[in-house]
């Protein structure tokens, strides 16, 4: 009968368990080789671009890209247009006045591109409580990856309302699709404006070419 010391024991299932692990020198060949082809799936994937990238790259930064758009804001039950009502925030001016600020639509300018972004030099139509305030051009950016979900901001520009309204307008696109056979996009708004009044609104648009 075959005689093994514990010491000798416990040396050969250490050496039977890295065989296993791939460890201390006693490689696996199947898991090296799992490695490797999953190793490389994940490259060739963040190498793939994104059809959203390429879509929006269509729709922004071409020379047949749209220049302008009109929004609506979105039913959330049914996903369809409120009618022609466009995207929509509210709150209340300095002395407590009621606030509706209502973004129509917005004309591009120009177009450049550093860095993997886009830059959208645009002017914005509005009003609020009905009447239209005075807004400085703008630029907004969206960055041309496979990132997701991409998103067009505008931050701080300058709007006075009726010569007593001072405030800093943002404006948030949550870009979640693009319709480039109806010349459209659509995803979440958020809207504010802070100063002498302040307003706030997020939902739904779509976006059409103008």
């Amino acid at each position: 009968m075959l005689r093994v010391k514990k010491g000798a024991a416990f040396a050969i299932l250490a050496l039977i368990a890295t065989g296993f692990t791939g460890t201390s020198g006693f490689a696996n060949p199947a898991a090296s080789s799992l490695r490797e082809v999953e190793d490389t799936s994940r490259v060739q994937k963040a190498a793939l671009p994104s059809k959203k990238a390429k879509a929006l790259k269509q729709l922004f930064d071409e020379d047949v890209s749209p220049k302008g758009f009109r929004f609506c804001g979105v039913d959330q039950k049914t996903g369809e247009c409120k009618g022609k009502s466009g995207m929509r925030g509210a709150g209340l001016g300095g002395t407590l006045l009621p606030l509706v600020l209502e973004i129509k639509s917005v004309k591009i300018l120009e177009r450049s591109r550093q860095d993997g972004k886009l830059s959208l030099k645009s002017k914005f139509k509005a009003s609020v409580n009905g009447i239209p305030p005075a807004c400085a051009r703008t630029t907004g950016t969206i960055t041309l990856s496979a990132s997701e979900p991409a998103e067009l901001n505008y931050k701080n520009f300058y709007c006075n309302w009726l010569g007593i309204g001072n405030v800093l307008t943002k404006v948030k696109l949550t870009i979640e699709d693009v319709d480039l056979e109806g010349r459209r996009f659509s995803g979440k708004y958020n809207v504010r404006f802070n100063g002498t009044g302040n307003v706030f609104g997020t939902g739904r648009f779509i976006a059409f070419a103008r």
